[in-house]
């Protein structure tokens, strides 16, 4: 995928999460809004080019009528879990910010940051924050990108505090797009 275009979608969804994070009541109070599930199957893309955020069956949301996640439960595709979520601790915003830095890479690099050959081996390297970086995949790997994706697979206390902070603001130039499209395998 070239670089231009998974910045431009993550950016979109960035501000289609931040649009959610922010939504009130009737009375005007915050509903705390946490998607918990914003991975590449719930980001599509309509056939006017803008992409729409789906599936909000996991969402965490204050006064909600469901069950809570029981402990030991897991909520989300163990790929894109925020070390929070397999924790079993209280999930924020910042939560979908770390998934969307985890698609992020993997829409830049062709594959997952935390992915390994078992759940198991994932999940250890999602806790220890263990990752290549993106530039050791892509050599040409932008250096902005780069950033926001190590910003976005931090602790959850130095992960940007709402999806549009952590929003790609600039695309990479359209050289070290097409060169680093040439170096990473399509998604």
């Amino acid at each position: 995928l070239d670089l231009r275009i998974a910045a431009y979608l993550v950016a979109q969804a960035c501000s289609g999460l931040h649009a959610a994070h922010g939504l009130k009541d009737g009375a005007g109070e915050p509903l705390d809004v946490v998607h918990r599930d914003a991975t590449p199957q719930n980001l599509m893309v309509s056939s006017t080019g803008e992409l729409k955020i789906v599936d909000f069956g996991i969402v965490k949301a204050k006064n909600q009528l469901h069950e809570a996640t029981q402990t030991g439960e897991l909520k989300g595709k163990i790929s894109y879990l925020a070390p929070e979520q397999v924790r079993g601790k209280d999930v924020d915003r910042r939560t979908d910010v770390f998934t969307l830095g985890c698609v992020l890479y993997l829409a830049t690099t062709g594959r997952g940051p935390f992915n390994g050959d078992a759940a198991g081996t994932t999940i250890m390297r999602i806790m220890a924050g263990e990752y290549a970086p993106p530039a050791a995949i892509v050599p040409t790997y932008p250096e902005l990108l780069s950033r926001i994706v190590s910003s976005s697979n931090r602790t959850k206390a130095v992960r940007p505090k709402t999806a549009s902070t952590a929003a790609p603001r600039s695309l990479p130039s359209r050289s070290a797009s097409a060169s680093a499209s040439r170096s990473s395998a399509s998604i």
